[in-house]
């Protein structure tokens, strides 16, 4: 004697929407992260030595002020590789689909490629340039540059929302 009726046989459709699950759960957050030290007084900044620290001086240079012209590295890194991004996103999107890596590691993978964007701005990035003043106090003409610190924090983190 035979069954009817209908049958469900999961190929791995529940997994994948689950790990699709998993990822609207948390948010990549990239920059220079909450707690970052500028450093040394060695080797920082006037604004390090003021005691601000790594985030106070990126919002500062994205920014700027009265007296530091802005040198948005964070939003030009975004607004000048969306397109770029938007694939690589896609293509992780698909990777996680077709059960090739997990939502976790697709977030670290789209964490990853933005910082490498945002490190690689403030390195080639066309940025005012630097007064006299300050190309004598650091000893360089490179906007952004000093010790590489900023640079360097620049990281990601996978959060729940």
């Amino acid at each position: 004697m035979s069954k009817k009726g209908v049958f469900d046989i999961d190929k791995g459709w529940s997994k994948v929407m689950r790990e699709m699950k998993r990822a609207t759960e948390v948010v990549v957050d990239v920059g220079v992260q909450a707690g970052e030290k500028a450093g040394t007084k060695d080797h920082v900044s006037l604004a390090a030595e003021q005691g601000i620290d790594l985030v106070g001086i990126a919002v500062i240079n994205e920014f700027g002020t009265e007296n530091i012209p802005s040198r948005p590295f964070m939003r030009q890194s975004f607004d000048q590789n969306i397109n770029e991004l938007d694939n690589f996103m896609q293509s992780v999107g698909d990777r996680i689909i077709l059960n090739r890596i997990s939502a976790g590691q697709g977030l670290n993978l789209v964490g990853k490629k933005m910082t490498g964007i945002i490190q690689k701005q403030i390195v080639d990035g066309s940025w005012t340039l630097n007064t006299v003043q300050t190309v004598l106090q650091k000893g360089s003409d490179k906007p952004l540059i000093d010790t590489g610190r900023l640079r360097q924090s620049i990281r990601h983190v996978v959060k729940p929302k």
